[in-house]
Formats: structure tokens, sequence, C-alpha cells
């Protein structure tokens, strides 16, 4: 049975119709999973830890078991949604990290975090990494806080998995085939 050439014609341009149709659908859904990626879209500067994690795995462990880690645990009730205490307690702003992170202290990463400008210090400050000193401990650990006990940054610093680990990645190595190396490649 032959087609009228009229209903032919209908077919052909219902059928590229359909096709452009599903050409801009799956460009559409190709946008919208390129941008919703930790921290690519122009909403979300944060990347959380987890994505620093993945290049700083012994960082990322050392946060997930201490106490920033875990830093909402010592909130109660009320508290738990109260913004003066997630100033300091969590991270209210990423959608990543509800906790205080890598990014509390370091910075939001959707700039800085890519490999490529991660293994250049000075590209990765100028991209807002902050280099974490003590001096922003006490941003949060204030000693006017009703609860807090008497905190000394430089000691305290000391006491924190963290500290341990980048003294370790800043003292240099033995020296192997005549060429001294850096601690730098510390997960």
């Amino acid at each position: 049975m032959a087609i009228p050439p009229m209903l032919a014609k209908r077919l052909v341009k219902a059928r590229n119709a359909a096709g452009a149709v599903l050409a801009v659908l799956a460009l559409a859904c190709t946008i919208a999973l390129t941008f919703d990626q930790a921290g690519a879209n122009d909403e979300e500067p944060f990347v959380g830890s987890k994505v620093c994690g993945s290049c700083h795995q012994a960082y990322y462990e050392a946060w997930v078991n201490g106490p920033h880690g875990h830093s909402m645990n010592s909130l109660e009730g009320a508290e738990r949604n109260d913004p003066q205490c997630l100033a300091c307690h969590g991270n209210p702003d990423s959608r990543y990290d509800k906790t205080v992170g890598c990014e509390s202290c370091h910075g939001p990463g959707r700039y800085y975090s890519k490999p490529y400008i991660m293994c250049d210090k000075p590209a990765a400050e100028a991209a807002g990494l902050r280099v974490s000193d003590t001096e922003g401990c006490t941003l949060c650990h204030r000693p006017e806080h009703p609860v807090m006990r008497h905190f000394d940054a430089k000691k305290d610093w000391t006491r924190l998995p963290h500290a341990e680990l980048s003294a370790k990645r800043s003292k240099p190595v033995k020296k192997t085939d005549s060429k001294e190396k850096n601690v730098s490649d510390i997960p």
C-alpha cells in the first residue's frame, strides 16, 4: 500500500520536528548536567570537602574523623537552626558541607579546586585559596563566646591532625638520585 504524497510530506516534517525537539532536549540535559557538577554553577561557589579529599586523602580523613568534621554534633535543638551558631559550627551557604569543612578555612573552592590550578600555589591563591593560619581559627574560637574555654590558637592548632600533616608536608625528605624531594604530594 502506497502512502499518499501529501501524507508522506507531513510525516517527514513531523519526523524532522521530533528530531529537532529531541536534539534540543539532549543539549539542554547536557548543559544542565554540566552546570550541576560540584561548584560548577554560578550560584554555588563551594565544591565540598569530598572534592578536596579526592586529591588530599590524608587531610580529608583527618577532617572526617576530627572535631571539625563533627562540629554540628555539639549543637542542640534550636541551635542547629540559629544563624549565629551556624556561622561557626556549619556552612549554611554550601549544599555540600553542612559542618565545618575544608572551605570554611580555605575559602570556596569553585575557582581554585581544579588540579591544574592547585599544582601552582600562587595561581591557587590568586583564584581564592586561603592559606590558613592560626589567625583564621580565632574567627570562631573566640574567648567572648559563652561556652568557649580559653583558646590558644598556636598551641591548640598543633593538636589537630591537619597540623601534623602540614608539618610533615613542609619538611624536606632524604635525597634520592641526587635530588632533594619535598613532601608536596601527601594526599
